[in-house]
């Protein structure tokens, strides 16, 4: 039988999978109150909150945006992918180039690269 898993200890392990900790250069964390506008990011999606980001000083790097979900989800559900989607077009609409969008219930993960 799989363990369940909620939304936060997903969030939290991915977090440390990713290295998303403090590094020289680059915006990185997970949580789910900081916003785009928080991160920087102004325009549309502006308080959208995030549950992960990867964003360098440089905008032509890789910047990645997490989305979790608790185990129980479905995240090949059309409204999960539609979400993480527009998080990475908000991304690239502040200007980075290359971005990856990772969904991840803690069992099953999705990846878009934008």
């Amino acid at each position: 039988m799989v363990e369940y898993l909620t939304e936060d200890e997903v969030r939290e392990t991915a977090g440390k999978i990713l290295g998303f900790t403090k590094i020289k250069n680059v915006q990185c964390g997970v949580g789910q109150i900081t916003t785009f506008n928080q991160l920087g990011i102004k325009g549309e999606g502006k308080d959208k909150k995030l549950d992960g980001w990867y964003l360098p000083k440089d905008k032509g790097a890789i910047a990645i945006i997490l989305e979790t979900k608790n185990s129980n989800e479905d995240i090949g559900k059309k409204n999960w992918i539609n979400e993480i989607k527009q998080n990475c077009q908000i991304v690239m609409d502040a200007g980075y180039t290359h971005v990856i969008g990772i969904l991840h219930n803690g069992y099953k993960t999705l990846r878009l690269v934008k």
